[in-house]
């Protein structure tokens, strides 16, 4: 690894815990990146993580540790989603079309801490993180 890339990794983890993640912004979804959501799911141990894909996709790939709740289900099955409406969620789909409405609908339903996936399931495989089968 270079050496400059801890560093870098390091300053982005701290600008999400200190910033982004903590901050209360209840009329705001956060749109992140995929370096960005795993600096914040590293960062939070108890993130939530919602794949709003049909099940046919969640089945061919997800990201390790998704729970699949797909978008047209999301409002009826709110008891899979944590009570704290403090914990960190994050959302995404497939191409990361349907991932910002489903992250809206949580906010709306007064979770504070939604992060959207920038380009779903394709965009974090094409950074080169994990995914599970």
């Amino acid at each position: 690894m270079r050496p400059h890339l801890p560093v870098l990794a390091f300053g982005l983890a701290a600008f999400l815990v200190a910033g982004c993640a903590t901050r209360v912004e209840p009329d705001r979804v956060h749109p992140v990146d995929p370096p960005q959501a795993e600096a914040l799911l590293d960062a939070w141990t108890n993130a939530f993580v919602i794949d709003v894909s049909p099940p046919e996709e969640f089945e061919r790939a997800h990201v390790p540790g998704a729970v699949n709740i797909p978008r047209s289900q999301l409002w009826f099955r709110m008891y899979d989603v944590p009570a704290d409406q403090g914990v960190v969620i994050l959302v995404y789909d497939t191409h990361g079309q349907r991932s910002l409405a489903a992250a809206l609908q949580l906010r709306d339903e007064g979770y504070y801490r939604v992060y959207a996936l920038r380009g779903g399931l394709d965009a974090w495989r094409a950074a080169g993180l994990p995914v599970a089968p």
